[in-house]
């Protein structure tokens, strides 16, 4: 439960997650998804920075 563990008690003591999916690192990304998602709101509510057209990211052909 939380609160009830010490969790590390030194250097020597390592976490690793494995993932899922094809490597290593799959499923750690959330992160970058949940702070991208706070300052494209922060920027909306301070009218900073410009949006960008959809369909610029929805080519099916490359010039």
């Amino acid at each position: 439960m939380i609160g009830e563990d010490l969790g590390s008690t030194s250097e020597n003591m390592i976490t690793s997650f494995g993932g899922s999916g094809t490597g290593p690192s799959s499923g750690l990304g959330i992160q970058f998804a949940a702070v991208g998602n706070l300052v494209y709101k922060r920027a909306g509510q301070e009218n900073i920075g410009k949006e960008l057209p959809i369909n610029w990211f929805l080519e099916d052909v490359h010039p």
